[in-house]
């Protein structure tokens, strides 16, 4: 009776019996069970393990019959024997030991006094918790930097309005004479500039303003050198006194 009992067990564990959201899932010579968190510990727990037993015992068939909760109970001393051992399931038809969550499981059932219903989740005993695999967290990639091409200045009116903008304040229509806002009157008033810019008369210091840096005033000078050009192909920092200068 005892292999009986055993054997009956032991296939229904084995069978990849699915209940509860529980299923045997495939582990070289044994199967482990992959426990949800709703899975109990009660009889319809165990009877969806031992479901696949009564293909020979259950009524009409080998003894004991093991397709009710009593017989289970009946058997519990020689059941827990044979699997704990490993005796049982018949390893020689094919079958896997039980698992240690199998065993343990199985053993808690009876321990809880073999419940017809329970509250226990069977991922509660042991050797079922499910460890939940640690959380990995990427830290975000930071996008590369890019540092934009360098667009070497040219010298050419474009550059120039930039420089003299700062005269605009007072050299403008409507303003003091001569407006400096085309470059027509840049050019027709081209000496009394770079006069006043090389002697740091313009911009007025005494109104705030900074003088023409070094680069600036051979920049302007140069502009004029090339014949006032709108473009050119002349690098400002060619110039001497702009050499490393962006």
């Amino acid at each position: 009776m005892k292999s009986v009992l055993i054997i009956l067990f032991s296939i229904g564990f084995l069978q990849s019996c699915e209940y509860n959201k529980i299923k045997s899932t495939p582990g070289g010579d044994n199967n482990s069970l992959a426990i949800s968190s709703e899975a109990k510990l009660d009889f319809a727990f165990v009877s969806a393990q031992v479901n696949a037993c009564l293909d020979c015992h259950s009524t009409g068939k080998k003894q004991p019959d093991l397709s009710s909760r009593q017989a289970l109970i009946d058997n519990a001393s020689d059941i827990l024997s044979e699997i704990n051992s490993d005796s049982m399931p018949p390893k020689k038809k094919g079958y896997a030991s039980f698992t240690a969550c199998q065993k343990a499981s199985l053993q808690k059932w009876y321990d809880l006094g073999s419940p017809d219903e329970s509250n226990v989740n069977v991922n509660t005993v042991p050797e079922c918790a499910v460890t939940a695999p640690p959380v990995v967290v990427n830290p975000p990639i930071e996008p590369p930097v890019v540092t934009p091409p360098v667009t070497e200045a040219m010298i050419n009116y474009a550059l120039i309005q930039t420089k003299t903008a700062v005269c605009l304040d007072c050299h403008s229509a409507g303003k003091k004479k001569p407006a400096l806002d085309s470059k027509q009157a840049l050019i027709d008033h081209a000496g009394d500039v770079l006069s006043e810019v090389f002697n740091e008369s313009m911009p007025p210091k005494k109104k705030g303003y900074a003088a023409f840096t070094a680069c600036e005033k051979a920049s302007l000078q140069k502009w004029y050198d090339l014949g006032s050009p709108d473009d050119s192909n002349t690098k400002v920092n060619s110039l001497p006194e702009c050499f490393g200068i962006q």
